[in-house]
């Protein structure tokens, strides 16, 4: 079984990109090639295929809405800048804590779980 990756990463307009592939830096690159700028994701998991894929389904239906629009044209897959990425950012730990607890975080930080003590800093 191999292992399949979800990233995440903002760009400079303040729009979010979430997907999946099977080889990290291939994946950087093309987006670095095709945007004009050194592109590392802010955020990745690794896990079984089955589960990646299972979450990006889903975290692109809960976002489906709020991606961009280039004038009338169809929407593309960037979620709008409209969304804070701490959102996204939340919902993805939220789903992979709560049910996709295969899924590894291997670059990235999780925010911290509220408690007692940092609740209101």
């Amino acid at each position: 079984m191999s292992l399949y990756y979800f990233y995440q990463f903002q760009n400079h307009l303040g729009r979010t990109k979430i997907g999946i592939t099977d080889n990290i830096e291939t994946r950087e690159r093309q987006y670095s090639n095709a945007m004009g700028e050194h592109i590392r994701f802010k955020k990745v998991y690794s896990g079984p295929e089955k589960d990646i894929t299972n979450l990006e389904y889903e975290a692109k239906g809960v976002f489906y809405d709020q991606r961009c629009r280039i004038e009338l044209r169809t929407p593309m897959e960037w979620i709008s800048e409209n969304v804070q990425y701490e959102t996204i950012d939340q919902y993805i730990d939220h789903e992979v804590e709560n049910r996709y607890v295969k899924l590894e975080l291997v670059r990235g930080v999780r925010p911290p779980v509220p408690t007692a003590d940092n609740v209101f800093e």
